[in-house]
């Protein structure tokens, strides 16, 4: 939405929470009182004032334009729409209809992007120097030639989002590693493994309770060295798993743990009327907590990989989900999800936590046929097939490993 924030005013008499003095003249210093009619970008109050009007205007359309209003509730992130259609007809009228019904409000959408060339019309993607903020028109920012998905980097032609990784070299001091991780915005997880390997070299780091800017040591500077020559300059990945109409979704998470990290891959099973597409479709992996023993890290995974599964499930809100399926390779752990036995607080918790979500199955995979196995190691994900589309038997259920029957033994 273009001037987003500008377009909500202020009630008259709120408008005194709004005060700012003003010189009004320069060679007397005489100072004005003035007040903002309009909800300012920056305030802490702005984004909530901006949500609650975007909400009340859309419940005021609800009525004559159904459909696209529940659309644009799914779509729509502070003043970000992402939305689109299975067919170019489709994704224009999307656009013409959500265009109508928040001008009727005051807001003008505009930065079209579309990774269909028709639509990606030049007047809708070329910004103006006059568009341009004054700020970036000062600091000279390029102007973006490229879509972005909520800070994603967006390839329209190629129709593929990237991770994009630093392949600067740092100083090898604590400070420089922890900047270059946190200048890592993988929000889908693709390239989790290769950055646990870094966050793995920061905790070798922090153990050593070395000074934020002191030199790493030798044999420390050497994984760094190593780590960051692995780095390619970014990952990318294709945006859509498919693009025909979706007949069926089935969600698998695998789920892994180790001494080093944990692990949660999710990918889905498309069915379309062509055949079946599989594919990664989010992932997370962080550092294991250390003094846990095995076992319980494998119920952390299963907590996280539970977690994983059924927020996915949501955000694919109208989509056709029928089954849910989680892997792991612990049959001490599946035995404790699937029983009903009492166990201390530590994993009663998390099994009760993951008992509730009754819907998902649980099943056994072999550690060799585990793609969350690169999560929790650490690693690169360039050229490694498991990782990407998952075990070659997934998307037939009659070549799937036999499922295990666990019985309680006094270790259990």
């Amino acid at each position: 939405m273009k001037q987003a924030f500008l377009q909500v005013r202020i009630r008259i008499q709120d408008r005194d929470a709004m005060l700012f003095h003003w010189i009004a003249d320069t060679k007397t210093r005489r100072v004005e009182t003035l007040r903002f009619t309009r909800a300012l970008f920056g305030l802490s109050s702005s984004a909530f004032l901006l949500g609650g009007v975007i909400k009340q205007h859309l419940e005021n359309c609800r009525k004559a334009y159904p459909e696209i209003v529940n659309e644009i509730e799914k779509s729509l992130y502070v003043d970000d729409l992402i939305n689109g259609g299975p067919t170019v007809e489709a994704a224009k009228q999307v656009k013409e209809t959500s265009t109508e019904v928040f001008a009727q409000a005051g807001f003008t959408l505009h930065k079209w992007h579309s990774n269909a060339a028709e639509l990606d019309a030049l007047s809708a993607n070329q910004i103006s120097e006059t568009q341009e903020t004054y700020a970036k028109q000062q600091l000279g920012v390029p102007q973006r030639e490229k879509g972005a998905f909520r800070g994603v980097p967006w390839d329209k032609e190629k129709d593929t989002i990237e991770v994009k990784l630093p392949a600067k070299r740092v100083q090898p001091t604590k400070t420089n590693l922890l900047t270059k991780l946190a200048k890592v915005y993988d929000p889908l997880g693709f390239a989790s493994p290769t950055t646990l390997s870094g966050k793995l070299l920061y905790r070798k780091a922090c153990e050593l309770k070395i000074a934020w800017d002191a030199e790493l040591p030798e044999e420390l500077v050497k994984q760094l060295s190593r780590w960051e020559e692995s780095l390619p300059p970014g990952i990318a990945v294709p945006r859509p798993l498919t693009a025909e109409r979706i007949t069926n979704i089935d969600l698998h998470c695998f789920r892994e743990a180790s001494g080093r990290g944990v692990s949660a891959a999710l990918y889905a099973v498309v069915t379309q009327s062509s055949g079946v597409n599989v594919g990664l479709i989010t992932a997370k992996a962080r550092l294991a907590k250390q003094g846990l023993s095995i076992l319980r890290l494998e119920l952390v995974s299963g907590h996280m990989a539970i977690n994983l599964i059924t927020n996915t499930k949501d955000a694919l809100k109208g989509f056709s989900v029928s089954e849910m399926y989680c892997w792991l390779d612990s049959t001490v752990a599946l035995h404790w999800i699937r029983g009903a036995g009492n166990y201390k607080q530590f994993v009663s918790n998390r099994v009760s936590k993951i008992q509730q979500h009754s819907n998902v199955q649980w099943r056994r995979v072999t550690s060799q046929e585990n793609p969350a196995d690169l999560g929790s190691r650490g690693g690169s994900v360039q050229g490694e097939d498991l990782w990407w589309r998952g075990p070659k038997w997934l998307a037939e259920k009659e070549s799937w490993p036999c499922d295990n029957v666990t019985n309680s033994t006094p270790e259990s």
